[in-house]
C-alpha cells in the first residue's frame, strides 16, 4: 500500500497531516499483523502441498496393503471352494459307482 499517497488523500479530505500520519501508521501496523503477504501464502501453499503428498503416500500404502489382504482372502476362499467341489465330485463318483455297480 502506498502510505504517502494515503496520507495525501487524508490531508486532501481535511485531516491534519499529523493525524493522517498516525492513521496511516496504525493502519500499516494492523495490516502487517493481520494480513498475509504473498510470501506467507507461498509458504502455506508449500506446506499444504507437502501434507497432501504425504497423505497420498500413506493412502497408497494402505490401499496396497488392503488390496493384498483382499487378494489373499479371495485365494483362500477359492481354495476352500475347490476343496468343496472336489469333495462333492468324489461323493458323486462314489454314489454313481454304487448305483451303477462299478468297482
Amino acid at each position: 500500500m502506498d502510505m504517502i499517497k494515503y496520507v495525501k488523500a487524508l490531508e486532501g479530505s481535511g485531516v491534519k497531516r499529523e493525524q493522517a500520519e498516525i492513521q496511516v501508521q496504525v493502519m500499516d501496523e494492523y495490516m502487517r499483523e493481520n494480513f498475509s503477504t504473498k510470501a506467507d501464502l507461498r509458504l502455506e501453499c508449500a506446506d499444504i502441498r507437502h501434507t497432501i503428498k504425504h497423505e497420498i503416500g500413506e493412502l497408497r500404502a494402505e490401499f496396497m496393503l488392503s488390496s493384498e489382504r483382499t487378494i489373499n482372502q479371495l485365494i483362500s476362499k477359492m481354495i476352500q471352494i475347490m476343496g468343496i467341489v472336489v469333495a462333492v465330485l468324489g461323493l458323486l463318483i462314489g454314489i454313481s459307482t454304487a448305483i451303477l455297480g462299478f468297482k
